[in-house]
Parts: C-alpha cells; structure tokens; sequence
C-alpha cells in the first residue's frame, strides 16, 4: 500500500505532502516516510504505532456488518445505521463508517471500498518489519486513551523511528478522529502551521 501512495503522491505531482493516516492508513504513512523521507514534510498517524499490534476484533466485524449493509440491498441511512449498530454502539464511529457507503443508481447503499479483499487482508495488515529506518522530519501521533494501541511500551520505537515525534492523548477509544473531531482536527492544524 506505501508503493502505491508513492505512486498517487507522483502522479499528482505531490513532491513533499503532509501525510496523515488512522489505523491501516497510519502503518502506511509511516511506511512511505520511512521508505520516502523525500516525499513527506510532515507526517502524522492517528491512533496507531510504529510496531506489530494485534488487529482489534471491531475490524473484522465492521467489515461484516458493511458487507451485511450490502447484501441487505438496504435503501436508507437509517437501515444501515441499525445494522452496524448491532457491532458499535457509538454513534460518531457509525457515521464515520458509513461513509464508506453510497447509494447506487437503484439507491442501494454500496460499499466505496473493496470489502471482501479489506476482510481477507486483515490478518497481515498489523504487521510492522522495517529495520534501520527513521524519518527525521516533524511527526504527530495521536492516540485515544481508551484504545489498545498508543501505550508506554510503543514510545521507545516511536522514538527510534520518529526521534521528533510529539504525542497528544484525547479521551477516546480507537476512531479518535470520529469520537472527538474537532479537538482531532485542531491537533492538525496546530501541528501542521507550527511546522510549515
């Protein structure tokens, strides 16, 4: 997935972004800016650590739920909403997954991801092997305090790989972005005028 953010980051003439992503989208950017520093002024990663974790059982059933979402062929917000309520009673977190889905022509709500090949990827998508890497340039990490993933233990490497990382905690679980948005994105903006 790094080769192919390299890859979009060229083919949008990107020469030095500021990349950001959650979970997955966080192993990714910290890949591509350990892989290509020249690529990246800023990196942020928002709930998510620079070594092996094991993958949060939500995952898997959020997939499940959205491909039920599918298969119901369902027509409202409201329906979608209901199903994935049965596996995330956060309202904020159902939001943000749904918006993963889109009405079709008939008015069926789709998936904008390829839900299938996100559940068969899951097992490896937590996996963390690079070695003798560090990207110098300014990084954010953001974690939720009631996630599983930003802990005491993951400051060493973040360190190691990040050595001008800073760290902000918010009181949320895992989708800090969806759980707090505004505090989230004030964290950005903060971090990326401090350092433009």
């Amino acid at each position: 997935m790094s080769a192919d953010l390299v890859r979009f980051l060229g083919d949008h003439n990107m020469p030095k972004s500021v990349l950001m992503g959650h979970s997955m989208g966080g192993k990714v950017v910290m890949h591509t800016a350990l892989d290509r520093p020249d690529l990246v002024a800023q990196l942020i990663v928002d709930d998510m650590v620079p070594t092996q974790v094991k993958l949060a059982h939500d995952f898997a059933q959020y997939v499940t739920a959205l491909q039920s979402v599918e298969q119901r062929e369902l027509k409202s917000q409201k329906e979608a909403d209901a199903v994935l309520q049965q596996v995330e009673k956060d309202v904020g977190v159902r939001q943000f997954l749904l918006t993963n889905m889109k009405k079709d022509s008939s008015g069926v709500y789709r998936s904008r991801i390829p839900l299938e090949l996100l559940g068969n990827s899951l097992r490896g998508v937590m996996d963390w092997n690079v070695k003798g890497k560090r990207f110098e340039g300014p990084t954010l990490f953001i974690g939720g305090e009631k996630s599983p993933y930003v802990k005491p233990e993951a400051y060493g490497e973040m360190k190691a790989y990040f050595p001008n990382y800073e760290l902000e905690m918010l009181d949320t679980g895992h989708w800090v972005h969806a759980e707090m948005p505004r505090e989230f994105m004030q964290l950005v903006e903060d971090f990326v005028n401090w350092h433009s």
